[in-house]
């Protein structure tokens, strides 16, 4: 693994030229620590980002005499497309020397970005040809392209990561629309003939920057049932993307949804509560599981979950709102928005139906 970290300002990267990425910089998320515990790799350098590594790159890769009539947007495409590839190709370089050192080619290489967060599972394709590119089916990839996240063979990986060494001789010759990484990726496809694998569709994984950092709100709700689909659903858009802390309650076991919401620093799991003070919602998922002895608060509890599942024991209980759903999850972000929104805000719209 090749990492660039960054220092504490961004002050020390303002140069009179205009070739450092600011734009990029402000959007660095992960620590190296954060990295190196998820990741856990193999062999690791982790470079400073310097004016000096900057000179380097666009060095190496004929960059100066790309960018010095771009406009600025432009500009700051074809530096960030610069870099990328070029600590993509350092990172191959790493897998190239372990492979020569143990005497062995992995099966599988994935090239990904660190600042995703999968909502679905992705299959690991370990009998590709060396002809065969696989990437999500996101919006990007329609176009045939994908420089986010794509996999395949090491022998693929080893040609595919020598882009940057064709960067100039691209910009020279004119043959894309715009010089960013995406249209670099996708001319790079052609040029090897690779045959396209997508899988996944565009609810895979979402794309978290800095500036969409959630910032915890000093609000902590009690979810029951919170490892079920639509107990899970909410609890990740509750920790995710509201900062509410989660204590969730839950009858049943899933090791991976588990996995996902330990995650979060404001999540815990528990077997029961004695004391329901502090919480600023009681959120009954399907049912009251883990609930029986709550004392239901017309201005805290709520209900989501099909009609059905509603308990007859607590139909004459007085709850803030009931929401009901049609199914054992909500099919759309859309709707799971609507669904924490709702709960979240101070009135109550009444009993509704989720669709």
């Amino acid at each position: 693994m090749h990492l660039w970290e960054y220092g504490t300002s961004l002050a020390e990267y303002k140069q009179d030229e205009a070739y450092l990425t600011q734009f990029k910089l402000q959007n660095d998320e992960c620590t190296k620590e954060y990295v190196m515990e998820k990741a856990k790799p193999t062999v690791m350098v982790c470079d400073k980002w310097t004016p000096e590594w900057e000179r380097k790159i666009m060095e190496d890769c004929r960059g100066y005499e790309m960018i010095k009539d771009m406009d600025e947007k432009g500009r700051n495409y074809a530096v960030s497309c610069c870099g990328m590839y070029y600590k993509i190709m350092l990172a191959n370089k790493l897998k190239i020397d372990y492979e020569l050192e143990h005497n062995f080619k992995y099966d599988l290489v994935i090239r990904a970005r660190l600042d995703f967060k999968w909502r679905e599972d992705v299959s690991l394709m370990y009998d590709m040809e060396d002809n065969q590119i696989a990437f999500v089916a996101d919006k990007y990839a329609r176009h045939g392209c994908n420089d986010k996240f794509f996999m395949g063979t090491s022998s693929m990986m080893d040609e595919m990561t020598l882009l940057p060494m064709h960067l100039y001789d691209l910009w020279e010759s004119k043959a894309l629309p715009l010089f960013e990484g995406q249209e670099v990726h996708k001319w790079m496809i052609k040029k090897m003939k690779l045959e396209i694998i997508k899988f996944g569709s565009l609810a895979t994984y979402d794309k978290y920057l800095a500036s969409k950092r959630t910032i915890y709100k000093e609000k902590d709700y009690l979810v029951n049932n919170c490892l079920s689909d639509l107990g899970f659903q909410l609890c990740e858009y509750f920790l995710g993307e509201l900062g509410i802390g989660i204590t969730g309650i839950s009858v049943g076991n899933n090791d991976v949804r588990l996995k996902i919401l330990s995650n979060y620093e404001h999540f815990k799991l528990v077997n029961a509560v004695d004391n329901y003070d502090g919480f600023n919602r009681i959120v009954y998922v399907n049912g009251n599981e883990g609930f029986e002895y709550a004392a239901v608060s017309k201005r805290i509890s709520e209900y989501i979950g099909m009609e059905e599942h509603f308990p007859e024991m607590m139909k004459q209980c007085d709850f803030k709102q009931c929401l009901f759903v049609e199914d054992h999850k909500l099919n759309t972000v859309e709707a799971v928005k609507k669904a924490c929104t709702k709960i979240y805000q101070k009135q109550s719209v009444g009993n509704c139906v989720i669709e």
